[in-house]
């Protein structure tokens, strides 16, 4: 395909923490880059939210160049805010099911050479690795954190590799941060209510009431990455091995899309994870 104009030809990503896990590659992309236009500028890599799918292409091959992973072969998923979690083995058929885009919010695989990918815009990105023979991407929004998506994933990924959950590495990626992001008293009270967690881990972390809302509902601020970290000490993972991003999509308009910032009306960074061949 002949390459597409664009403000910049340096295509914008970053990668997991330095010396984070052996022999795996997992990174996000930004927003930076790419040929994506208007309000979708530069580099989105969704095809629901009415970009160009030769721009969309083009942000990929870019995207493939510039990391290293071969992206266009890919699994992915059809994203259903849940805990749903697909194992991808290495048969042809699964790698042909699992490039189809199957529905869920997590992928796990011991394949070594395929990468797992998910689009986010303010939704946590969570990638783990167990000891390089294994690892997991999986989507965490506040639905899919109360339904249980951080233990799904964590119980798939000792499942495929045999290792324990003490001996897993993970990484909280870029995503809204308490700073920006705040939920109804209803919902709330779902998300500290979720049963995947034991005690202590079932209450939200710090939480400052705002607000009220229509219908009487106060707005109440919510921590999703500790949430996050929370379920995953819940599920053995180990504090030291758990590590956070600094990033708030929300308040990084230069680096990020942002579905609550924007309104809805936003592209979708791209988040991957291989084992190296």
């Amino acid at each position: 395909m002949r390459p597409l104009p664009s403000d910049s030809e340096t295509i914008g990503w970053l990668s997991a923490p330095a010396g984070w896990t052996p022999r795996v590659l997992a990174g996000i992309s930004t927003r930076r880059g790419g040929v994506s236009q208007d309000w979708l500028a530069q580099a989105n890599y969704s095809l629901r939210v009415g970009d160009d799918p030769l721009r969309v292409a083009e942000n990929l091959r870019r995207l493939a160049v510039a990391s290293g992973v071969p992206l266009e072969r890919a699994a992915g998923l059809r994203l259903e805010h849940g805990a749903r979690v697909h194992v991808v083995g290495g048969s042809l058929e699964e790698r042909a099911r699992a490039i189809a885009r199957l529905p869920g919010d997590g992928l796990v695989t011991a394949v070594a050479g395929l990468p797992l990918t998910l689009t986010v815009a303010d939704c946590l990105p969570l990638f783990a690795s167990a000891e390089g023979r294994a690892v997991v991407l999986a989507h965490c929004g506040w639905r899919g954190i109360a339904a249980g998506i951080v233990r799904a994933a964590v119980e798939a990924l000792a499942r495929v590799s045999g290792i324990v959950p003490g001996c897993i590495d993970a990484w909280i990626g870029p995503g809204i941060g308490p700073c920006c992001y705040t939920l109804g008293s209803a919902d709330a009270d779902l998300l500290s209510r979720r049963e995947a967690p034991p005690a202590p881990a079932r209450a939200l972390p710090p939480q400052a009431r705002l607000a009220a809302l229509p219908g009487g509902q106060e707005s109440i601020r919510v921590d999703l990455p500790g949430c996050v970290e929370a379920d995953l000490i819940a599920c053995g993972v180990v504090r030291r091995n758990i590590h956070r991003s600094a990033h708030c999509t929300a308040c990084r308009e230069d680096l990020f899309y942002s579905h609550r910032r924007d309104e809805g009306r936003t592209g979708r960074m791209l988040a991957w994870i291989m084992i190296e061949e």
